[in-house]
């Protein structure tokens, strides 16, 4: 029997969620825009928490409550910010993929309706496309920056990099990143899976090397006069709450390629309530240990010390990873542009994008990129919340291939 919060959509209502295209869009265009198939429809264990697990291997983010929190604050605090923050965010992103599912719409459109034709797509655009933006420009700032540190340590590249070489670079990984993002978004997300036991396998070579590498760990020492313990929890929960918030929006988007809501909030729990902390406590654990002054260390410099040619691989291997979140946002930022222009033209807008990107570069306000990220994310995360509570009879509605899906799969589990 079919789930009792389950309907099937009439047909017009299924291809309403379609994403706008035009006569003269590529076929190639059409074939990545179109929704899930039943063949493409996963569960928790193939799709999001893989993918979440993933993002929150994105290493560059166990930085802030590390290097923001350790100094103030001891070790237990700042554990317990992070957990705090990570299950803070997960009501949030329960709800939001739980209205996903029932209106059967990206996040964007979704957002633009509740807001109105004339408004709603520019507010899309200015919140959930701004995101998309710092998220790809941080992509593309730290995996250069990565590449920078690791050829420096192996002893290739001179010290400090001028400026215009730092932009020729970054501007070359976004002539890369962005085509990427617009065309083979699901190739990338093809190879989530791979790339997860890699970044591990490297983040278990440094805590290993930093426990039984050597006779007496270090632990970092706090200075009397500074020590804050609620400062230290107050800042691990902000970095941690804003970095799930973004994960959570994003993951809401895969809310329509789950085969049922329990896919849904199963995987979100293992995700964004276990994976996410899981990854910041072995990473705050890591640096509490490798760092020898009231300065905490940064995670390339725990890569750094395992040896010169484990540096080379790692760092090259982690800069990479890093820049993988930039795929998925330029994509998002495409579909963002075409609920306000539908007919957006892929290469003039790429070279926009590029000029924006190192604009925002040139700032030098990294930190508040991060946060101004947090912050949108969970504006949009609200919205969503609110909406979701406001109609709360609403049913879920999905399409006729889709329910047949579902069916299939229970009478083979049946039989």
């Amino acid at each position: 029997m079919n789930d009792p919060e389950t309907v099937i959509a009439p047909q017009d209502m299924v291809t309403e969620s379609a994403p706008m295209v035009s006569d003269t869009t590529p076929e190639w265009r059409r074939f990545w825009d179109q929704l899930p198939e039943p063949d493409a429809i996963r569960d928790w264990r193939t799709g999001l928490t893989p993918g979440l697990i993933a993002a929150a291997l994105w290493l560059p983010w166990i930085d802030l409550p590390a290097q923001g929190s350790l100094p103030f604050g001891d070790l237990q605090t700042v554990l317990a910010g992070v957990w705090a923050g990570a299950w803070a965010a997960l009501p949030l992103v329960l709800l939001a993929m739980s209205l996903v599912r029932r209106r059967n719409r990206p996040v964007r459109r979704i957002l633009a309706e509740a807001l109105g034709p004339k408004i709603g797509p520019a507010v899309v655009l200015a919140t959930h496309g701004v995101v998309s933006l710092l998220v790809l420009t941080l992509s593309i700032e730290l995996a250069a920056e990565w590449y920078f540190r690791t050829l420096q340590g192996f002893g290739v590249l001179e010290t400090p990099v001028p400026d215009y070489v730092r932009y020729f670079t970054t501007s070359l990984w976004a002539l890369w990143i962005i085509p990427i993002g617009y065309g083979m978004v699901r190739i990338m997300a093809a190879l989530v899976d791979n790339v997860i036991v890699l970044i591990v396998g490297v983040l278990a070579a440094v805590l290993a090397y930093l426990l039984l590498g050597t006779e007496n760990p270090r632990t970092l020492v706090l200075d009397p006069s500074v020590v804050d313990a609620s400062y230290a929890f107050r800042n691990a929960f902000r970095a941690t709450f804003g970095f799930s918030a973004v994960c959570g929006l994003y993951a809401c988007e895969w809310g329509l390629g789950l085969k049922s809501r329990k896919d849904g909030i199963f995987g979100t729990v293992l995700g964004l309530g276990f994976g996410v902390p899981i990854v910041g406590t072995i990473g705050v654990v890591a640096i509490s240990i490798g760092s020898e002054t009231v300065n905490a260390a940064s995670m390339f410099d725990l890569v750094a010390v395992l040896g010169r040619w484990p540096l080379l691989i790692c760092g090259l291997l982690v800069g990479t990873w890093i820049a993988a979140p930039g795929v998925f946002a330029s994509y998002h930022l495409l579909q963002d542009l075409r609920q306000v222009w539908p007919k957006v033209y892929h290469q003039r807008w790429m070279w926009v994008t590029i000029v924006a990107v190192q604009l925002l570069i040139a700032t030098g306000v990294r930190y508040g990129l991060y946060a101004a990220t947090g912050w949108l994310a969970l504006g949009s995360l609200v919205v969503l919340a609110v909406l979701r509570c406001v109609r709360p009879g609403e049913v879920e509605i999905r399409s006729d291939r889709q329910d047949q899906q579902v069916n299939i799969d229970k009478s083979a589990l049946s039989n």
